[in-house]
């Protein structure tokens, strides 16, 4: 009998730490609460406006994204699924937060619960990942180079030879989504500054460590160029113009892109811009969040005696300025929106350090409202970011049943067209919705309007590309609706055909399928039927259906 319990005790797994199951318990609350309501409904839309995906079988597509460096990104859908199922990539997105939460806290030694808890609710609930949640069938594989990114400095400071498993993981980060990368900066800039708070003796040391682990960031980025190149000669994928762009810029183009770039963090941070998510109560809580930390950061000053130091005054500093850069590094090679920002929580997320790191050492006062303060300021802000998260996907909501209700009108047009048979029959579109259907009128749409306006930086909740690009619209039809579509398209696009009400371009598309039809031919057709909703939206020019939309705008220019 013993010997059988010895043989069941063998057998059983590790538990999880503590500090592990109360921070993956606290992302699982927040994220549902933030993202419940993503994950339970299909909400289609720009980049993810697909039920289910290509197989991705062939290299050309499985590596299709080392046209932008993150020749990853198509192995980790593959990875995660090729249908777009929410709660699927919900729950795999919210763990892979939790352990990126987890590695967070152990990397820099944060063991009080409290802190442990609200560092994983600001890790949760941020502008970007609000805007991953919007692209759910690839958040898994953003979260997975979020995970890699935080692993990188833990496995630098914990191992003598964690450079090794620190350049892979860097690697995986590029390679899956390179905005990740100014995680893994930022956190090594902050793993410093707590250390010279703590020991201020070890100026030298660290000044080595640092110029170690950038010269690692620089060389995973070059070894991330070069096998993207290889893959492009390899598939014969062409290069996207973006990646050549960064790569023939020149010293003088980097640093006016880096001037511009520090600036724009420090507007987006603390300007309260008016069209940006940081306005508002998200704005205070990161100002108070900030004040608070320089305050811990005194304190620690004070204990340490740091001003006996010179050349560690001198290195804070530089750290402390090299911030807002690397909180925005892509900025450096294009221009970043709220997908690409996930950095920018570093200020929250180094309050809550150097609140850990002045308790742990015991710096602060005997009092303790700084540590409640600071802690509200945290909790504040990332609830305000649970509110906008399902804010955001209401409004993808309303966008998505108004884009069917919209797709079915127009398939039921085409269908009442003698002749027409779906999915074989070319179809023209000319024009442009009207602005009078909801949710399709120009890049904002209703979120010109004051209840939504915090919407307009969130990456994925801007537009409902249905009514832009005409291939999402081929992918709800035959996807959603269960009917084919074949609309003429550009020759040559760059993401999308969009809707147009240019002469010039109409007949170059549909002269693909017809080249006897001239612009004059066109022209005519168009001028003598009415556009949407009137019944007699369509007319066939040749063999091709010609469907007119609103030109309004198009007169409206000319005028």
């Amino acid at each position: 009998m013993e010997s059988s319990l010895q043989g069941k005790r063998d057998l059983a797994l590790p538990a999880l730490p503590a500090d592990c199951k109360r921070i993956l318990l606290t992302v699982l609350a927040v994220g549902l609460f933030a993202y419940g309501f993503s994950m339970s409904n299909l909400l289609l839309g720009q980049d993810n406006s697909l039920v289910w995906y290509a197989e991705l079988n062939q290299p050309e597509e499985l590596f299709a994204f080392a046209t932008a460096g993150r020749w990853l990104a198509n192995v980790g859908l593959k990875l995660f699924g090729l249908v777009n199922a929410p709660w699927w990539s919900g729950i795999w997105s919210l763990l892979l937060i939790g352990l990126s939460a987890f590695v967070t806290c152990r990397t820099f030694g944060i063991q009080n619960k409290l802190l442990q808890m609200t560092l994983a609710a600001v890790m949760t609930a941020c502008p970007a990942i609000v805007s991953s949640f919007n692209y759910l069938p690839s958040t898994p594989s953003y979260m997975l180079a979020l995970l890699s990114a935080c692993l990188a400095p833990f496995f630098l400071r914990k191992y003598k030879y964690g450079f090794v498993p620190a350049f892979l993981c860097l690697l995986v980060t590029n390679a899956l989504y390179t905005a990740y990368l100014s995680v893994s900066v930022c956190w090594i800039l902050l793993l410093a500054v707590q250390h010279l708070l703590q020991k201020p003796e070890d100026a030298g040391p660290v000044f080595v460590k640092e110029i170690f682990a950038a010269l690692l960031s620089l060389f995973s980025l070059a070894a991330t160029l070069g096998i993207c190149k290889i893959i492009l000669l390899a598939t014969g994928i062409s290069a996207q113009n973006r990646v050549a762009q960064a790569t023939a810029m020149g010293v003088g183009d980097y640093l006016l892109r880096i001037k511009s770039t520090y600036l724009l963090v420090l507007h987006r941070l603390f300007s309260n811009w008016k069209s940006s998510y940081m306005q508002g109560i998200p704005h205070l809580m990161i100002l108070a969040a900030v004040v608070l930390a320089i305050l811990c950061a005194g304190f620690l000053c004070r204990q340490a005696k740091v001003w006996q130091h010179p050349g560690t005054l001198l290195l804070l500093f530089v750290n402390v300025a090299f911030f807002p850069l690397g909180m925005d590094l892509i900025g450096v090679l294009q221009t970043s929106h709220s997908l690409m920002d996930y950095a920018y929580i570093t200020p929250l997320v180094a309050s809550l350090v150097l609140l850990s790191t002045a308790l742990q050492q015991d710096a602060l006062p005997k009092y303790r409202i700084l540590p409640l303060l600071l802690v509200f300021a945290n909790l504040g802000y990332a609830l305000c970011f649970v509110h906008l998260g399902n804010v955001a996907a209401t409004f993808r909501f309303a966008q998505y049943e108004s884009a069917v209700q919209l797709a079915n009108r127009v398939i039921d047009r085409l269908e009442a067209q003698e002749g027409y048979v779906a999915g074989k029959t070319p179809v023209l579109f000319a024009g442009k919705f009207s602005e009078t259907y909801f949710y399709t009128d120009g890049e904002w749409g209703p979120m010109s309007d004051g209840t939504l306006a915090e919407l307009k930086n969130i990456e994925g909740a801007n537009a409902w590309m249905a009514f832009t690009y005409q291939e999402v619209l081929e992918y709800i039809s035959e996807q959603v609706l269960g009917t084919k579509l074949y609309l003429v398209q550009a020759a040559s696009v760059n993401g999308g055909t969009p809707f147009v009400t240019d002469s010039g371009e109409l007949t170059a598309r549909v002269q693909q399928i017809d080249p006897s039809v001239t612009e004059t031919m066109l022209t005519e057709a168009l001028e003598q039927m009415p556009s949407f909703p009137a019944e007699d939206c369509c007319v066939w020019v040749e063999g091709t259906l010609v469907f007119k939309l609103d030109f309004s705008s198009a007169a409206t220019a000319a005028s």
